[in-house]
């Protein structure tokens, strides 16, 4: 068990402006590289930070357990077709021990749980085994 307290920079835990930069450059990254990916895929608060002159900021919701979502209709990502693509990004920082560290919600856990055990019942369902 751990007893050290967050890191802090500035006045926020490093974790948290670590993830900041990670969805920000995790967008420019995808924006340039993927067909239609535009600041509407970008579905965390995150963009408010970065963007808040974009529309529709209204509707970014940290509770989806995910940070991005891409229809691959080409295959980009998912090279066996086209594939509803939930996007997590995640940050590494140091601990003070050396280690790297990132962090997991239980929300987030639950949604890739969710979509992998969907995933694994749609392919038994296909007779995909």
């Amino acid at each position: 068990a751990r007893s050290r307290g967050p890191v802090v920079v500035g006045s926020e835990p490093m974790h948290v402006e670590a993830g900041r930069m990670a969805e920000a450059f995790a967008f420019m990254c995808l924006s340039s590289r993927l067909p239609g990916f535009s600041l509407d895929n970008w579905r965390s608060p995150t963009r408010h930070h970065f963007y808040p002159q974009a529309n529709n900021n209204h509707l970014l919701d940290d509770a989806l357990g995910y940070d991005m979502e891409y229809l691959d209709r080409e295959g980009r990502l998912c090279p066996s077709g086209p594939a509803h693509c939930l996007l997590e990004v995640k940050a590494c920082t140091r601990g003070a021990d050396g280690s790297l560290e990132f962090f997991l919600s239980a929300n987030e856990l639950d949604v890739v749980t969710r979509t992998h055990q969907a995933l694994q019942d749609a392919t038994k369902m296909n007779g995909q085994d």
